[in-house]
């Protein structure tokens, strides 16, 4: 399967369920959605090039549509900041 990088957000379809490879990193694709893809627009995919190096010498797998999501729920909602008593600094005085 051939390793291009996403450049925007792409959202495939893999058995039966919708995910989106990580935008920035290298991604093993399907010679049938390269070609879907190249169709709707030429500029979405790269070749690795810089990544090269990483590629030869890993042997990590790529994420499956099902961990994605699992990856995209663990992920924690942002903390907000700010006072959290009702004085002012004009209180002080």
């Amino acid at each position: 399967m051939p390793i291009r990088i996403p450049t925007k957000t792409i959202i495939l379809q893999r058995n039966g369920k919708n995910f989106s490879p990580p935008v920035g990193k290298p991604f093993q694709f399907t010679a049938e959605e390269l070609k879907e893809i190249d169709a709707l627009n030429k500029t979405v995919l790269r070749k690795p090039i810089n990544e090269e190096a990483e590629l030869q010498g890993s042997d990590a797998k790529q994420p499956t549509p099902a961990s994605n999501a699992d990856a995209k729920q663990a992920t924690a909602p942002a903390k907000t900041g700010g006072k959290t008593s009702g004085k002012t600094a004009a209180d002080d005085l």
